[in-house]
């Protein structure tokens, strides 16, 4: 069955390393994960503040049961962001 990507942008403290992050990722999207990317690391402290930084990265979900729709997507990317913002502090910039 076909995989969605979906990209993310997340505003995280810089001690927040990727693997940390990536970690945390796994975990909230589970069996549906069929891969994931770094894409970059952007840092603007007008924009984000002192000792911020975003890191942006992909993400592929996938069933293997039934192509998956937008909104069961939607549901893991909520879990994925609400798991980042537990554990590191992370903010969803759209």
């Amino acid at each position: 069955f076909p995989a969605i990507a979906r990209d993310l942008n997340l505003v995280v403290d810089e001690r927040v390393r990727w693997t940390q992050l990536a970690t945390s990722v796994k975990a909230a999207a589970g069996e549906r994960l069929a891969g994931m990317s770094y894409l970059d690391t952007y840092r603007d402290a007008d924009k984000d503040g002192a000792g911020k930084k975003r890191l942006l990265f992909s993400v592929q979900l996938r069933s293997a049961e039934k192509t998956m729709t937008g909104v069961e997507a939607d549901q893991i990317m909520q879990r994925i962001v609400e798991a980042c913002s537990e554990k590191h502090g992370a903010v969803l910039l759209k």
